[in-house]
């Protein structure tokens, strides 16, 4: 079951009523809900910062093959050779 309500104090205020008698012991999980937040907007992209990335495990996968891909091999000596 999931209901709406809103938070005042130590106590949380039902928009509907629920299914139980007075007294009923029950087991609560609280979870804030989710604004809709307009792309680029400062709490938008602090959400985003703070969320986990959601990445597909091949997209992952193929990111550190181009990146392997991409390396250019190590020549031994300076950099800068002085010319004569």
């Amino acid at each position: 079951m999931s209901y709406k309500g809103i938070v005042q104090g130590k106590r949380i205020e039902l928009e509907e009523s629920l299914p139980y008698i007075d007294g009923q012991p029950v087991r609560v999980s609280i979870q804030p809900l989710e604004k809709d937040l307009r792309v680029g907007t400062p709490e938008a992209i602090r959400n985003a910062m703070q969320a986990p990335p959601r990445i597909r495990r091949e997209a992952a996968d193929e990111f550190d093959r181009l990146i392997e891909d991409a390396k250019l091999p190590v020549r031994p000596g300076r950099v800068f050779e002085e010319s004569e």
